[in-house]
C-alpha cells in the first residue's frame, strides 16, 4: 500500500481544492492511502480521508518579528514530522505560490532528512506575484538568510514536479529543475451532471429575477472576480452587445481590496445602466447555471490551468471571449478546437485589458453614446464572429477529446505511477 500525505493550506473552495477533490476520487481502486494534512479543517466533498489540522501550516501573517517567525517555523516542522514518516510521500500542493515562507523552508529541511516530495504547482509567486515573492524575500533571505531560488527550486533529484501545462515545465526548467523530475498532471475533470437546458433556464431566470418572455439566452462568466479576471472586459462585451444576451457573472471576490475595485464596478454599471448580472453564484445552483447558459464566455488575462476552456464543452456549450494561447495551446495539441475567441481586443491603439480600471470605464463611457466608435471596436476586432453558430458535431468533438484526455481515472493512475518511481 501506497502511503500518502496530501499537504496544502486549507480546503476552502477554489481551484486548488478542487483538484485534491478530484485527485481523492481518483484514487479509489488504486492500493493508495492517503491522509489530508492542513492548517484548517474544512469539509470536502469527497470519499471521506483523515484530516490532520497544523494550524502553522496556514498562510503566514506578514508583520511577525524575526523571533516569532523562528519560533513558528521550529512549531512547523515539529509538528510536520509528527505526523508525516519517512516511509510517506509528501504531495503538496501550491508550495511555490509563496502564501507560506515557512513551509518552502520546512520541506527544503525534511527533504535533507530524507523525506519523499512531490511539489505540485499550481501558481508560481514570480508569476506576476510581487506580495508574495516580496514576503518570501523578507522571511527566506531576510530572515533566515538562505537563498530564495535555492529554498525555491532546490537542486536535487529526490524532489519530484507535477506540472499543469507546458508553460509551467518551461518556467520550472528555466529555474534549474531538471526535466527528469518533472511530470505532466494536467488538471483532472469530472463529467457534470446535465439538466434538461429549458427546464434549467426558466428555474435560473426565476431565482435572477428577470422576465420569462425575455428571450435573451444566458451567457455566462462562471468565475469568482479578482482583477486577473479581466471583469472590464466583460462589461464591454455587455455595453457593446446588450440584446445579444443576459451576460451574467457568478461570484464576487472574498479578497477586501479585490472587492472594492469589484463594487467600483457594479456602481459604474449602475450609472451607465449596463445590464451585466453580477453575483448570480450566489442566488443560483451552479450546475443549473451551466446547463442553462447558451454559452460559456470568459475574458480573463492569466490562468493556471484553464478549465473555463475545458469545463463547457462538457456542458455542450461553446466557449467565447479571450483566448489565452500559452494556456489554450496544450488543449489545442490534444485535438481541442476554439473558434470563437480572439487574442486580444484593441480600441485605440492599445489592448483594453492593459488600460487601467478608471480608463477602461472611461472608454465604455464614450462607447455607450458613440455609435461610430461601437462599430469601430467590433469591425477593427471582429467581434461579429463570437456569436457565430457553435455546431453540434464542434460540440461533440470536443467533448470526446477531453473526456478522453482529462477523466479521473487516467489521472488516478498518473499519480500511482509517480508515486512508484524512485526518488
Amino acid at each position: 500500500m501506497i502511503q500518502v500525505k496530501i499537504v496544502h493550506h486549507h480546503l476552502k473552495t477554489g481551484g486548488v481544492t478542487k483538484v485534491i477533490q478530484s485527485q481523492l476520487k481518483s484514487f479509489i481502486g488504486h492500493p493508495i492511502e492517503v491522509s489530508l494534512v492542513v492548517g484548517d479543517e474544512n469539509s470536502i466533498n469527497a470519499p471521506h480521508k483523515e484530516q490532520i489540522v497544523i494550524p502553522e501550516l496556514n498562510y503566514l501573517e506578514k508583520n511577525l518579528s524575526k523571533e516569532q517567525l523562528h519560533e513558528e517555523y521550529t512549531k512547523l516542522l515539529n509538528a510536520l514530522r509528527k505526523v508525516i514518516n519517512k516511509d510517506d510521500i509528501i504531495h503538496i500542493h501550491n508550495l511555490n505560490l509563496g502564501k507560506n515562507p515557512l513551509l518552502n523552508l520546512a520541506m527544503l529541511e525534511l527533504h535533507s532528512e530524507g523525506y519523499r516530495i512531490i511539489n505540485h504547482c499550481h501558481d508560481f509567486a514570480e508569476d506576476n506575484r510581487p506580495a508574495n515573492m516580496q514576503h518570501l524575500e523578507k522571511v527566506v533571505e531576510g530572515c533566515f538568510k538562505q537563498k530564495l531560488k535555492e529554498v525555491m527550486y532546490p537542486k536535487s533529484h529526490k524532489i519530484k514536479y507535477a506540472i499543469i501545462n507546458t508553460r509551467d515545465r518551461q518556467h520550472l526548467e528555466a529555474q534549474g529543475v531538471s526535466p527528469e523530475c518533472i511530470f505532466d498532471f494536467a488538471n483532472p475533470i469530472e463529467i457534470p451532471k446535465l439538466i434538461d437546458s429549458n427546464q434549467a433556464l426558466t428555474k435560473v431566470k426565476s431565482d435572477m429575477g428577470l422576465d420569462q418572455n425575455d428571450k435573451r439566452p444566458l451567457y455566462l462568466y462562471p468565475v469568482r472576480v479578482i482583477r486577473r479576471k479581466n471583469i472590464g472586459e466583460f462589461i464591454l462585451l455587455t455595453a457593446l452587445f446588450p440584446k445579444k444576451a443576459h451576460w451574467c457573472v457568478t461570484l464576487p471576490p472574498q479578497n477586501p481590496v479585490e472587492k472594492e475595485s469589484y463594487d467600483e464596478w457594479k456602481r459604474f454599471c449602475l450609472e451607465q445602466k449596463i445590464e451585466t448580472q453580477f453575483d448570480v453564484g450566489t442566488r443560483c445552483d451552479f450546475v443549473e447555471l451551466m446547463n442553462a447558459a447558451e454559452r460559456i464566455v470568459t475574458t480573463s488575462i492569466r490562468e493556471g490551468f484553464g478549465m473555463v476552456f475545458l469545463e463547457s464543452w462538457l456542458y455542450n456549450k461553446g466557449v467565447m471571449g479571450r483566448d489565452i494561447p500559452d494556456i489554450t495551446v496544450d488543449f489545442k495539441d490534444k485535438g481541442i478546437q476554439f473558434n470563437h475567441l480572439y487574442n486580444e481586443l484593441i480600441i485605440r491603439g492599445k489592448d483594453f485589458a492593459a488600460y487601467s480600471q478608471q480608463e477602461q470605464m472611461t472608454l465604455i463611457s464614450e462607447i455607450i453614446v458613440d455609435p461610430t466608435l461601437q462599430g469601430d471596436v467590433i469591425k477593427t476586432n471582429q467581434l461579429d464572429h463570437l456569436f457565430a453558430e457553435v455546431k453540434p458535431e464542434s460540440i461533440k468533438h470536443n467533448h470526446d477529446n477531453i473526456v478522453n484526455h482529462y477523466s479521473l481515472s487516467s489521472y488516478g493512475q498518473n499519480c500511482k505511477t509517480l508515486y512508484e518511481k524512485p526518488f
